[in-house]
């Protein structure tokens, strides 16, 4: 098998898809801790609640944007906006060479008490059309959010499926020390399915304290404890304290040690981390202490075979797009022979694609494609796959 290349850290759903009760109340308390007042961050949710109402929504934001001005955070308003996920992933896409394999992570921002099952399964729905309407280029990760009452049976059924992957986000209010996501990290290490978890001070958080739930050390019991284990710890603990080496509480540097104790033993999980929504290097800013961080660490033998390529778009459009993600990267802050190790050999090894044979999790995605063959054209297939329909 040819050299595969992923974006392993990148999103499909629209603002729709997620727009909960809980996100509303994320995006008010957001406003607020940026010093607004209660009624500014009530305004802020009625107004993205009334866009989301009508495909005019662009149209309005269109009007909004000077064609001479240059709006990062607009441009991100009118993707996330997209009345459907089909129009999302046709942006993303769009943007890559047809070889290159995405991996959209799903977001499930719920409450015990919501009942809002059916509006997470329509995103479910929504996501697995992506992984028919490009076959073998989009493989998906299910979003795992214990404080919903039936959260494992719907991994379960996303397994079945052919979901490839689990994604976590604890700073959206739970904590991963428990007995239901130790149920659901080994449901994924016994079917070799990568988890992909949140570890950054930013994103999303239901409160600040939550924060604290993305903590990269909370992982060392199941690390230790549950061989098979494949664990990417997004954004690489954060932009911040990827650039400040030593700095109190860094959460990159923890990250690091976590790959020196648990890394290369047969009776342990292994630790990944990737680059995803790294944006310190790049126009405006000065590239140095980011490149040299990066170097630094991909010069550690313990370090380089698990450091990931992802970009976090679309969420990353609010400071460049997708394609000058990776121009940037490759215009300067990385080696060739570095972005291929990442963003192919180490992608490779991480997703379970090994020569010919296939890891568990992709073994099953391919049973499932073969099963629906009729839901799509075949001869449109990524190679990988087209040779094994």
């Amino acid at each position: 098998m040819d050299d595969l290349r992923f974006n392993l850290h990148c999103h499909v759903f629209n603002l729709k898809a997620v727009f909960s009760k809980k996100t509303q109340h994320i995006i008010a308390q957001r406003v607020l801790d940026a010093g607004f007042s209660t009624g500014v961050a009530q305004l802020v949710v009625k107004v993205i609640t009334g866009l989301l109402k009508g495909p005019e929504a662009i149209e309005k934001i269109q009007q909004l944007i000077d064609p001479h001005q240059h709006n990062d955070f607009l441009e991100f308003l009118k993707v996330a906006l997209l009345e459907e996920m089909d129009e999302v992933t046709n942006w993303l896409l769009g943007q890559l060479e047809p070889d290159v394999i995405v991996t959209p992570l799903m977001m499930d921002i719920t409450t015990p008490d919501a009942n809002d099952g059916a509006f997470f399964q329509a995103q479910t729905d929504s996501t697995l059309r992506q992984m028919y309407r490009f076959p073998g280029r989009v493989l998906p990760f299910f979003a795992f959010n214990p404080l919903r009452p039936d959260a494992m049976t719907r991994l379960e059924n996303a397994w079945r499926q052919g979901f490839v992957g689990m994604k976590l986000y604890p700073s959206l209010g739970y904590d991963i020390r428990s007995a239901v996501v130790e149920r659901a990290v080994r449901f994924c290490a016994e079917r070799d399915m990568p988890i992909m978890q949140h570890c950054s001070k930013g994103g999303f958080y239901a409160t600040r304290q939550d924060r604290d739930n993305s903590l990269p050390t909370y992982w060392a019991t199941y690390l230790q404890g549950i061989p098979g284990l494949k664990l990417c710890l997004g954004h690489f603990g954060g932009e911040g304290d990827f650039v400040t080496p030593g700095s109190q509480n860094n959460w990159t540097d923890a990250i690091l040690k976590m790959m020196a104790l648990f890394n290369g033993h047969e009776d342990m999980g292994t630790v990944y981390a990737d680059v995803a929504y790294h944006t310190t290097g790049m126009p405006p800013n000065a590239p140095d202490a980011y490149k040299e961080r990066l170097k630094s660490i991909l010069e550690e033998e313990g370090c380089r075979p698990y450091v990931l390529w992802g970009t976090d778009s679309f969420l990353v459009r609010q400071r460049v797009t997708e394609r000058e993600y990776w121009d940037n990267f490759l215009g300067g802050l990385i080696g060739d022979d570095d972005f291929h190790e990442i963003c192919s050999l180490n992608a490779m090894e991480y997703m379970g694609f090994h020569g010919r044979r296939l890891a568990r999790n992709l073994s099953n995605y391919v049973k499932v494609m073969r099963a629906n063959s009729s839901l799509f054209d075949a001869r449109q297939a990524a190679p990988w796959l087209r040779e094994r329909l």
